[in-house]
């Protein structure tokens, strides 16, 4: 096709355009190469996450905290909210409830106590209790009254005797101590049941009442204390023991007590009575031969011997001579 002239011409002359605009192919050259396209070996062809590369998971902590990070204005005002609700409740209602519970469920035992008759209106009074919250807390009692009185008595709420109570201090159990408090009786009928029932029944019971203002810290609420302790009777001085006796003959012109002695008379009880003045019926078998008063008792807990005075029927002793004697307390007269 070149062999002709016009041919070769032609081809010369594409041969020079070529050269004018493109250095690469101005010869033909057989040596020369054509220049390769080069890439990384870890193209995006060949790799194509490296093109589009997955986003990092994101833990739930991490959404957590940017959820928070978004919406933590609306969980502000959230606990606002809350709080203006909870807080009343708790400190008017949850606290105090508390407080109340922990009062409710301790007790109050009597350690020991002491009742003296001054007079026919006054008793002094001391006695050792204790009252017992948790441990970590302090809590203080305002100044209050406690009341003594009989659950049992009908119609409403009598009380006998009030004490007058300092404020406290208790943390864990606390000892709380009164010592020769002068009472005045307030109900003399409530007083007599509850001294008749001490005396008389081998087990009695002490009920007390009355409310006070609590002291948690800052916080302040308000506490009724109602407790009822049981108590160990006197027992009518079951276990009474004759330890002497001496005949006077004549009789004693003041009273006509013909017998002296001393008698041991037993307290069952952890109280210490003033008992005033016991009178003792002495027996013979069913047969009362005789009568023993023994003055002013004041009874501490435990066995103790005291003198008396009193008569025996002696005719009625002659008669009965060789029987039995048994002596048997059967009314005491509280000291005025």
């Amino acid at each position: 096709m070149y062999d002709t002239a016009a041919g070769k011409s032609h081809a010369g002359g594409m041969g020079k355009g070529f050269a004018k605009n493109n250095t690469t192919y101005m010869t033909a050259d057989p040596t020369m190469v054509t220049p390769a396209i080069t890439r990384d070996s870890e193209d995006e062809y060949d790799h194509p996450e490296k093109a589009h590369p997955t986003p990092a998971r994101v833990g739930k902590r991490e959404k957590v905290r940017r959820h928070f990070a978004r919406f933590w204005c609306c969980y502000l005002i959230a606990i606002i909210i809350f709080l203006a609700i909870m807080l009343p409740v708790l400190f008017l209602k949850i606290i105090p409830a508390l407080a109340q519970r922990i009062v409710d469920d301790t007790d109050l035992p009597i350690k020991n106590a002491t009742l003296k008759a001054v007079s026919s209106d006054q008793i002094k009074v001391s006695l050792t209790t204790s009252l017992n919250v948790p441990k970590g807390l302090t809590v203080g009692l305002d100044e209050f009254s406690l009341y003594m009185y009989n659950p049992g008595t009908e119609g409403g709420f009598y009380p006998y005797l009030s004490l007058d109570m300092k404020p406290l201090s208790l943390s864990g159990e606390s000892d709380i101590s009164v010592t020769d408090q002068m009472l005045r009786v307030s109900n003399h009928t409530e007083l007599n049941n509850w001294l008749n029932r001490t005396f008389v029944d081998d087990s009695t019971e002490l009920s007390v009442k009355g409310d006070t203002t609590a002291h948690l810290g800052a916080l302040k609420m308000g506490i009724h204390l109602a407790k009822t302790v049981p108590l160990a009777g006197l027992r009518k001085l079951a276990g009474v023991k004759l330890d002497a006796i001496k005949l006077m003959l004549p009789p004693a012109p003041s009273d006509g007590a013909n017998v002296v002695g001393n008698f041991t008379l037993p307290n069952w009880s952890i109280l210490t009575m003033d008992l005033g003045n016991i009178t003792l019926d002495i027996l013979a078998g069913e047969i009362l031969v005789g009568t023993a008063t023994i003055f002013d008792v004041f009874l501490p807990p435990g066995n103790h011997s005291l003198p008396f005075r009193g008569q025996l029927y002696l005719p009625t002793l002659v008669e009965r001579f060789g029987g039995f004697l048994v002596v048997r307390a059967t009314r005491w007269r509280r000291g005025s």
